[in-house]
């Protein structure tokens, strides 16, 4: 299970500080894509996290 969240909170980071996309493609992009961009991996991530802190619950 602790692997499991730290792959999570691994790919967590990874997704709010890869800003590549962003600079690659800048003409499809506006600052406020950024900032929404950040905001629905953030989501995920948390919606990832209830996920496994549930299952970690239910499995004790």
């Amino acid at each position: 299970m602790k692997e499991i969240i730290k792959k999570l909170d691994k790919l967590f980071d990874w997704n709010c500080k890869n800003t590549d996309i962003i600079k690659k493609f800048p003409s499809r992009f506006n600052k406020d894509d950024a900032k929404a961009l950040k905001s629905d991996w953030q989501k995920v991530g948390a919606d990832l996290m209830w996920a496994v802190n549930e299952y970690g619950k239910k499995s004790k």
